[in-house]
């Protein structure tokens, strides 16, 4: 429990727990949260916290005992404009037709009605644009669509949609997950002025979010809030485990340092590609060869994403520019948007093999569970993807992927968010895919230490090429 002085409380949890199905998810939790205090929770991915920032949101995912109070009332399932509340990884849940202006009108409509006040279209528009410039966007963006956006620029927008009701306390999941230094820093200055007026609270793995705005760190593990010096400890695991790099010889082709067969399974000659009027591809050329791992990094709006499904075969407008040699499957960065929260695991598994009329082994799923140091039972199959953590998803879907026997896999930021030991057991995966198969992976992402945590060259993506990352 985080010992304050009795000011204006804000938060007030005690002997809080929470159990879906004989599984705990929360408890005997005691925190208190006093006003414009900032408050960072840590711990592995599985430990609770995201369950402990919904339930604080709100959002009950089951009943839970003891207290729950928020601002000196009992937490009502439901929204409340005095919250605002920043999910992880809602980008794709954006409506495509509809601009950035009106998704901010329609969330200050829903605070005005909420809070039984009139709506007035002059004072929407001007809370608008002092948001917009509070979360450092420029008001071209508000006549843009999300897919226009960059991913830093998608994050703040939302950022903008947790804040249009002027909440006296702000919830972020991972609120710097996938974004270069650059977005970070944006996000990281905004959230530093809305200390002095707001209290937030804030589930995250990035250690740099934690030393800049933490007034208090809780850490998280086996649904119990534990001593704070153990995050100190995960950190120094983390570090340790990072190996040396070692410079090797490389193809031709594609200069991987994997064991290449010189055999390209996908190549893209003078790609053109722009939006509106914003080139983001020109004279664009790489290959992709069989059986070797490529890591690409690349700032927020550079074209990772674009890339990644231009290559996976989801933008057809690029088919003209591209060959492919084989088959491929595509990570997204947001593998809680991937799964049907209504399926089974055994049926998250298995869609794709239907959907292709393919023969269901499962031996040889039980096989690929096993690999990825999943659980083979009945009763782990039967459960939803609701009860697993990031780092289990992430590693269900890579299973999910390799069913299906591609010549390629492409991951797109597979390792954010991702507490140090889930990251570590994601590298594993890549290594026993790169062991067992002679499936070809491409990873996007900003995570700057994973190409020698898994031993790759990385390179850095531009308008025409790659280049190596020194």
């Amino acid at each position: 429990m985080i010992e304050r002085k009795q000011t204006e409380s804000v938060i007030d949890l005690n002997n809080l727990s929470l159990s879906i199905k004989n599984k705990l998810l929360l408890n005997e939790i005691n925190l208190s949260i006093t006003e414009h205090q900032c408050v960072v929770c840590v711990g592995k991915s599985g430990a609770g916290k995201s369950s402990l920032l919904q339930l604080l949101a709100g959002i009950f995912p089951a009943e839970y005992t003891g207290k729950a109070m928020r601002f000196g009332e009992p937490i009502k399932e439901g929204y409340d404009p005095r919250v605002g509340w920043l999910p992880q990884g809602l980008g794709d849940n954006l409506n495509p037709h509809m601009t950035i202006e009106q998704h901010l009108t329609e969330g200050w409509k829903l605070a005005q009605q909420v809070q039984g006040s009139l709506f007035d279209d002059n004072q929407c528009s001007s809370n608008i644009e002092s948001i917009i410039a509070q979360v450092s966007l420029s008001k071209k963006v508000l006549s843009q669509h999300p897919k226009y956006l960059s991913g830093g620029e998608i994050q703040r927008v939302l950022l903008a949609l947790a804040l249009i009701s002027k909440p006296s306390l702000l919830l972020l999941d991972e609120p710097t997950a996938s974004l270069d230094q650059q977005a970070k820093s944006l996000i990281m200055h905004t959230l530093k002025r809305l200390k002095t007026t707001t209290t937030i609270f804030i589930v995250t793995h990035d250690h740099t979010l934690v030393n800049a705005l933490a007034d208090d760190v809780l850490v998280m593990e086996s649904a119990e809030i534990i001593n704070n010096q153990k995050y100190v400890d995960v950190q120094k695991r983390y570090t340790e485990s990072v190996s040396d790099y070692q410079d090797e010889d490389h193809c031709d082709i594609c200069s991987s340092t994997s064991r290449c067969f010189e055999t390209p399974v996908v190549n893209i000659e003078n790609l053109f590609l722009k939006y509106q009027d914003r080139v983001i591809f020109r004279d664009f050329s790489v290959s992709i060869c069989k059986n070797t791992t490529t890591i690409i990094y690349g700032e927020s709006g550079q074209g990772k994403t674009t890339l990644a499904k231009i290559i996976a075969g989801w933008d057809k407008q690029a088919d003209q520019f591209l060959s492919r040699f084989g088959s491929s499957v595509y990570l997204s960065q947001h593998p809680r948007l991937a799964c049907s929260p209504h399926f089974s695991l055994k049926r998250i598994l298995t869609e794709p093999l239907l959907l292709k009329k393919m023969s269901i082994d499962m031996t040889k799923v039980r096989e690929w569970l096993k690999r990825v140091s999943l659980p083979t039972t009945n009763d782990f199959l039967s459960r939803k993807s609701s009860s697993l953590s990031g780092g289990e998803l992430q590693r269900l879907l890579i299973v999910r992927a390799m069913l299906s026997e591609p010549d390629l896999l492409i991951a797109d930021e597979p390792t954010s968010a991702l507490d140090p030991s889930a990251k570590e057991e994601i590298i594993h995966c890549f290594k026993l895919i790169k062991l067992k198969t002679s499936c070809s992976i491409l990873i996007f992402t900003h995570d700057l230490e994973l190409q020698s945590m898994m031993g790759e060259r990385g390179f850095m993506l531009t308008s025409n090429g790659l280049v190596l990352n020194q």
